[in-house]
């Protein structure tokens, strides 16, 4: 673009006040000069005071200097919209030797930045674990790096295992991928990253043999839209919201529960179905997360998991706990009823004992809203009277607090540093009482109606 176009001015921004002249068209004032906002009705109120002051001699001046006037806007614009097209169309500047390449991209691009790092198959070995943990069917759908880096018990430090994990979801590797879910929460820029397992971070668990393949239950079902719900895995909501707080609420401080007290033990869903003492034929069921009731099926939240708890005679006491229920009052309540009697009816026909092998079960229900849960136990109240297998909890909705609870928040003992987000007490669910219609409060840190903290 030559440099007289860029010269002219613009009537929206630079002009000289003074009317134009035919010496000087205000469309050749340089850009250089310093020169006064105006603006079109500035010009129209100073002609017309000149007209209104000498009417015979000014008349025809008037009306030559408005076609004047909307000449250069007609100029301006055109000298705008050249500029833009040349903007659009130019090469990209060539970065300097002197300037610095960037070194962060956004967090929502899988593109890398500087040169590709391909990773091959026999290269993840050190972070297999972070796979297998993020396989959604039996462990983690959604988790954030540092729940990842202490799942998976990682020799290397944080900075390195973060690091590691940005190579395994950017291009061309894509093993893991990101949620663009989360993007909608608040503070997402401040926030560390939630992964989930991607395609290929799948396919290389099947292939070492660390998980099975599973298929649909139902064949002829239509496909689940992509990147939202695997279709083996039904037992898993298309809400983010829904399973951040099933994952990093409940699933995640069960993990850091077992690990820091020594008395507790966790058999997962995993080993479950691998365990001679679950029937024969939930292990074999195509689908053994689908629980038939006398007259409906049911699938819970999550998996379901024994915490098994060492008592001080050497006694182990086990702690049958089907799955969860998590309500952030997005439905309507009649389908909080219809989890209230299904866990009823699942406890009082003892399916948990033909369809798991539990000697006992209890279910919890983790509500976002205090009336949400008061109103619930007032069902239950209603349908039962009294029930000590119910457990109901209030949680806050981790997807929408303006950071994500780390494992060292859940130490009780823990010391925050100054200016360090501290999270609500209500995150920890093992250590504060769960409410029975009843009933006491229990535990779940103890087995008890006493606490430990």
């Amino acid at each position: 673009m030559k440099r007289n176009d860029l010269s002219r001015c613009t009537w929206d921004n630079r002009c000289h006040p003074s009317p134009c002249t035919s010496d000087k068209s205000p469309c050749s004032t340089s850009l250089n000069e310093p020169v006064a906002p105006i603006t079109r009705g500035t010009y129209d109120l100073v002609l017309l005071q000149e007209s209104l002051q000498q009417p015979s001699e000014q008349q025809s001046l008037y009306t030559s200097r408005r076609r004047d006037i909307s000449a250069c806007y007609a100029i301006s614009l055109h000298a705008v919209l050249s500029l833009f097209a040349h903007l659009a169309t130019r090469r990209p500047r060539a970065i300097s030797p002197c300037m610095k390449s960037p070194t962060r991209r956004h967090r929502s691009s899988d593109k890398p930045i500087g040169r590709h790092r391909p990773i091959a198959t026999h290269q993840i070995d050190r972070y297999i674990e972070a796979l297998r943990y993020l396989e959604p069917y039996h462990h983690f759908k959604y988790a954030t790096i540092p729940w990842l880096h202490y799942l998976c018990r990682a020799k290397v430090e944080y900075s390195v295992f973060r690091k590691y994990l940005g190579y395994l979801r950017e291009a061309p590797n894509h093993y893991i991928g990101y949620p663009v879910q989360q993007l909608a929460s608040p503070n997402t820029p401040y926030k560390t990253v939630v992964y989930e397992l991607a395609e290929r971070g799948l396919n290389e668990l099947i292939n070492r043999g660390i998980t099975p393949k599973r298929y649909s239950p139902d064949p002829e079902a239509k496909p689940p839209k992509s990147k939202r719900n695997h279709a083996f895995a039904l037992h898993r909501s298309n809400s983010y919201y829904h399973e951040i707080i099933v994952d990093l609420g409940y699933y995640a401080p069960l993990h850091h529960l077992t690990r820091t007290d020594q008395s507790l033990r966790l058999l997962d869903f995993a080993q479950l179905l691998a365990h001679p003492n679950v029937p024969k034929a939930t292990r074999e069921s195509r689908d053994p997360l689908l629980v038939q009731l006398q007259y409906e099926q049911t699938r819970f939240d999550g998996t379901p998991h024994l915490i098994i708890r060492t008592r001080e005679d050497g006694v182990e006491y086990p702690l049958g706990i089907p799955g969860i229920q998590v309500d952030r009052g997005t439905e309507r309540f009649e389908q909080v009823e219809k989890h209230i009697k299904h866990a009823i009816e699942f406890v009082e026909g003892r399916h948990y004992e033909r369809h798991w092998g539990f000697d006992n079960c209890l279910v919890p229900f983790l509500f976002t809203k205090e009336v949400r849960k008061n109103r619930a136990m007032q069902f239950i109240r209603q349908e039962r009277g009294k029930c000590p297998f119910i457990l109901c909890q209030t949680i806050p909705d981790f997807g929408l607090l303006p950071h994500f609870p780390k494992p060292q928040h859940y130490d009780r003992a823990y010391q925050f540093k100054d200016g360090e987000w501290v999270p609500p007490d209500n995150i920890h669910v093992f250590t504060n009482p769960w409410q029975r219609v009843g009933f006491p409060d229990f535990y779940l840190n103890t087995f008890s109606e006493e606490s430990t903290k």
